[in-house]
């Protein structure tokens, strides 16, 4: 499972591209086919059954893919994507076996609840220092980044409400590892902000005398980013690999929606 877990960090870019890819279906905007039916009184007039052109059925408002999009999120820019309701909790597909990622239409991705932040599975209130755009922005990528692995997840054979089930769950996974690697390799980052502070003075020396406030900055900010960078990143790919281990091995329930 964390060997399949893995598989969205080093796939999920490249195979973008083909999880993104053309599904080569019909135009959309074809005209409905036409059907016959006997008119009755056509058969009761002239003996011989008359065929009227009947316009063909539409098709169902909800189909088995997912529901409809709903309307765009406060704060969203005028030209934001549409974004789909909350999947049904009440339906875990069983896991099937996974194959080569292979062309499926893009996942929308899921607006959040009302006056919330959701990143994956991890759904918060909003924090009132932020403004509504700031809010959208949040979402927005995480919403984002969720829909492409969802994407990824369906390319490899995974029904929907699993790919939705593994997608969600590898997001939260991979912030919560980043959070907890960055934490813990908080003393290690202090040294080095302490260390890097230390080199950017001396190296501001030359530049007096905006070198003596600018060299230390400069040189804390890359001694902390030398280690709270790396660790987030290895936190977030082991996070994420188990989140996606336990999407996938989590035993299917409920009955799908007819």
């Amino acid at each position: 499972m964390v060997a399949l877990g893995a598989l969205p960090l080093v796939v999920a870019l490249v195979g973008a591209g083909t999880a993104n890819a053309d599904p080569g279906s019909p135009d959309p905007v074809t005209q409905p086919e036409q059907r016959t039916a006997a008119d009755p009184l056509a058969a009761l007039f002239a003996g011989q059954p008359a065929e009227i052109a009947l316009p063909e059925l539409a098709a169902p408002l909800l189909d088995l893919t997912g529901p409809a999009p709903v309307a765009v999120p406060a704060g969203a820019p005028v030209d934001a994507p549409l974004y789909r309701a909350m999947p049904d909790q009440g339906y875990l597909a069983p896991a099937g076996a996974p194959h080569g990622p292979i062309p499926v239409e893009a996942v929308a991705p899921i607006a959040p609840p009302e006056g919330k932040i959701r990143i994956g599975d991890i759904i918060v209130d909003t924090p009132g220092f932020l403004a509504p755009d700031q809010v959208f922005a949040v979402n927005d990528g995480a919403a984002q980044a969720e829909a492409q692995l969802a994407t990824f997840y369906d390319s490899i054979g995974m029904e929907r409400s699993r790919s939705d089930k593994m997608a969600a769950q590898t997001l939260s996974s991979a912030a919560i590892g980043a959070t907890v690697a960055t934490n813990l390799s908080m003393p290690i980052t202090s040294a080095s902000v302490i260390v890097g502070a230390g080199a950017g003075l001396l190296a501001g020396v030359p530049f007096l005398p905006i070198g003596l406030l600018i060299g230390p900055i400069l040189g804390g900010a890359i001694g902390g980013a030398v280690i709270a960078v790396p660790a987030a990143a290895l936190g977030g790919a082991i996070g994420a690999a188990v989140g996606a281990g336990i999407g996938y091995g989590t035993p299917g329930f409920g009955a799908p929606v007819q």
